[in-house]
């Protein structure tokens, strides 16, 4: 996980981490942005961390709570076609100094 996370934070976050199905780290850097329920802006920047067929780990900025439970929609480049947007739902946020990785679920 990294970014000046807690070891205890780590453990943490590699046991709320759970995902069905294979996980691919995202090698060159994947932005995206989150349109978050309650939120008076429109969109948050993300990194994507990794991604699999049920979810995503993004990295946002540390001030942000995106509490467990909490609804929204990932927004990512989909390579020339546009824009692709997926329904998510929170399930876990780890803090770090820098910034916090955050753990959403593809809802279907």
């Amino acid at each position: 996980i990294g970014d000046q996370i807690s070891p205890a934070k780590q453990a943490l976050a590699g046991f709320t981490n759970l995902r069905e199905g294979q996980r691919w780290p995202v090698e060159q850097p994947m932005e995206g942005w989150l349109r978050w329920e309650g939120r008076v802006l429109p969109v948050i920047p993300v990194d994507i961390a990794n991604f699999s067929a049920g979810g995503v780990a993004i990295w946002v900025d540390p001030q942000l709570d995106l509490c467990p439970g909490g609804h929204g929609v990932l927004i990512t480049q989909a390579h020339g076609r546009g824009c692709g947007y997926r329904p998510v739902k929170g399930c876990w946020q780890v803090k770090g100094a820098n910034r916090s990785l955050v753990g959403l679920a593809f809802e279907r």
